[in-house]
């Protein structure tokens, strides 16, 4: 018998993730773009924010360059003279998003209020710098970082960059900064890390 999978996580129903789902309407529009081998990824997140947040888009690809579907909606944004999208991704050049937001700092919040929709990349770092490179429409996009002293709870993943955080994490603490609302999100990265244990739990029960 073929085994029974969740229409909404895409997880196995005796391993449904769908609880720790947690509805958020997000102001800014959060663009994902995933790396084909992240779709079904048993450890990934992108899963638990496309069901969490009411305002996102997925586009599943390598080279965005000839994505289509996704060249479309970008044309479609930056036909708004509203918008002015930008890539979560820590290039040289990136402006950092941060804290000081919450203690109104004109500039920072000149700088970081005028910006979205989120386009974040759904992969490790070595591909998610490949999507870059291959993507010279990502290129040309402002692109933002997170402060560095941000600490991830993305145990069930291993990874050599310090404080590494998980999609879910990068992009509730960005929408955070961007919407200058602190606790807004608070009870999605909480979720996260109800998520992150259920998830170790099944690493600990087969030691």
């Amino acid at each position: 018998m073929a085994r029974a999978y969740c229409p909404q996580c895409s997880r196995p129903l005796s391993h449904c993730v769908c609880r720790f789902m947690v509805k958020t309407d997000n102001q800014v529009e959060v663009i994902l773009l995933q790396h084909p081998k992240e779709v079904d990824h048993p450890k990934g997140t992108a899963n638990l924010l496309l069901g969490s947040l009411t305002n996102v888009t997925r586009f599943v690809g390598e080279c965005f360059d000839e994505h289509d579907a996704f060249q479309q909606y970008m044309e479609k944004i930056q036909s708004n003279a509203d918008l002015s999208p930008c890539l979560l991704y820590p290039s040289e050049g990136a402006l950092e998003l941060r804290s000081s937001v919450f203690k109104g700092d004109k500039q920072v919040l000149a700088e970081q209020t005028k910006l979205g929709p989120l386009i974040v990349i759904d992969s490790t770092w070595k591909k998610s710098y490949k999507i870059f490179q291959l993507s010279k429409c990502l290129q040309a996009l402002t692109q933002v970082s997170l402060p560095n002293d941000l600490e991830g709870q993305y145990e069930i993943r291993t990874t050599k960059k310090q404080n590494a955080l998980s999609t879910l994490e990068a992009v509730s603490y960005a929408l955070q900064f961007l919407e200058q609302d602190q606790e807004k999100y608070d009870a999605l990265v909480k979720s996260f890390v109800k998520f992150n244990q259920y998830q170790l739990s099944f690493r600990e029960n087969h030691q």
